[in-house]
């Protein structure tokens, strides 16, 4: 359920960064396929570490870690009932630490001076992560994001979310990025899907 714009063409030289693909890389699998680059692939979840051996896809560079705004440890929590853990929705599953990095450092680690795609779904996280890369001055061609609204029933932390929300896309704006609502079917009442190109 993803889309790219055609403003900056891809090719076998492009940087693509994915975060968060649990085991669904139909998307990573596509663009790799038409435009023979490579993947870079992040995911703290042991689930994603199975599946990305499974598929042995030489163009998928994979760490299991997770992206966050510094070098830590994070506590992710699991659906109870499958799905992807989260370090900051509530959920009842399983729990676990995973070590995180800033998105300047991994693309220092790779010699990635920009990023022609990035792609999240991150379950919670993508504001603050957004906003730091903003602050280290990474702008990306095209930026494709899963916002998770709150889980919980406090209007609050909904309200909360939107403010926050609001302000990064205000911020991306301001920076020269257009924005697009991605259309969904499934879910569409728990998350927003947006697209943000640069002029």
């Amino acid at each position: 359920n993803y889309y790219l714009s055609n403003k900056y063409p891809l090719s076998s030289n492009s940087i693509i960064y994915s975060l968060g693909i649990l085991n669904d890389t139909s998307f990573d699998q596509s663009v790799s396929d038409k435009y023979k680059c490579n993947i870079f692939m992040f995911d703290p979840s042991i689930i994603a570490t199975k599946h990305i051996e499974e598929i042995n896809n030489p163009k998928f560079i994979f760490q299991e870690i997770g992206i966050w705004v510094e070098k830590t440890n994070m506590r992710f929590s699991s659906p109870l009932y499958g799905g992807s853990p989260s370090m900051f929705l509530k959920h009842q599953g399983k729990v676990f630490n995973a070590p995180c990095e800033r998105l300047s450092t991994i693309m220092d680690n790779n010699n990635h001076s920009h990023i022609d795609v990035l792609k999240m779904d991150i379950e919670g996280a993508a504001p603050p992560i957004l906003n730091n890369m903003l602050d280290n001055k990474i702008y990306p061609n095209q930026i494709i994001a899963e916002f998770e609204r709150p889980n919980g029933f406090c209007v609050k932390e909904f309200l909360d979310f939107y403010q926050t929300l609001r302000k990064l896309i205000n911020r991306l704006e301001s920076v020269g990025y257009i924005m697009g609502v991605i259309p969904r079917e499934k879910f569409k009442y728990y998350s927003l899907e947006l697209s943000f190109i640069k002029k």
